[in-house]
């Protein structure tokens, strides 16, 4: 499961989550309250591999914000060292994989 967490000054905003049937966007400031009963099963399951796009920041942003903890298997598709130059960014690995162009145009 890809998981994505998008934040300003500290505070989630959106978390995004995939898998290879269904995609799913949560508005974190409308379910601030129920956040963490929402997410902590699924991100604190061992048996579910999370997929983070340079996961330090998201991971730190979950625990502050929800208190979620997430555990492994966790796969940090950012890891320095993985990639010359650099790692893709996540429109790269989403035409590299999923043969789809990743629309930003809603993006800041």
């Amino acid at each position: 499961m890809e998981v994505d967490v998008e934040c300003h000054d500290d505070k989630v905003c959106v978390v995004q989550l995939a898998s290879w049937s269904r995609g799913l966007v949560l508005d974190a400031l409308a379910l601030e309250g129920m956040l963490q009963d929402l997410l902590q099963p699924l991100l604190g399951d061992e048996r579910v591999c999370k997929v983070f796009h340079g996961h330090f920041n998201g991971l730190t942003w979950l625990c502050s914000n929800f208190s979620i903890v997430v555990n492994p298997p966790i796969c940090d598709t950012a890891a320095n060292g993985l990639w010359q130059g650099g790692p893709p960014s996540l429109q790269t690995r989403c035409r590299q994989y999923l043969h789809d162009a990743l629309d930003t145009q809603c993006q800041d």
